[in-house]
């Protein structure tokens, strides 16, 4: 998910595009003093679009994935007494 604040006549407004299916992902893009907010396929077809111009942004949050991805994580190991020492 991408959340983007941009500027307007009367304050701020915030608009988020989603990956709304699985295997879809948010792409962003920049150049030409235009920010482009994608939704795309997995063979990168871009499926929504949502244009913003570079100089009335004023934020670009970037959100990390929902899927969770499981990590090996050893169990942590006893302090040494007497070492002050504390396991990483």
């Amino acid at each position: 998910m991408t959340s983007t604040s941009v500027a307007v006549a009367d304050g701020i407004e915030t608009y988020d595009v989603v990956a709304t299916h699985a295997g879809r992902r948010v792409k962003t893009t920049w150049g030409r003093g235009i920010l482009e907010v994608a939704e795309v396929t997995r063979s990168c077809e871009p499926v929504r679009t949502a244009p913003f111009m570079a100089s009335r942004m004023i934020a670009l949050v970037e959100h990390p994935g929902e899927e969770s991805r499981p990590t090996a994580r050893r169990p942590p190991s006893p302090a040494t007494p007497g070492t002050g020492s504390v396991p990483f």
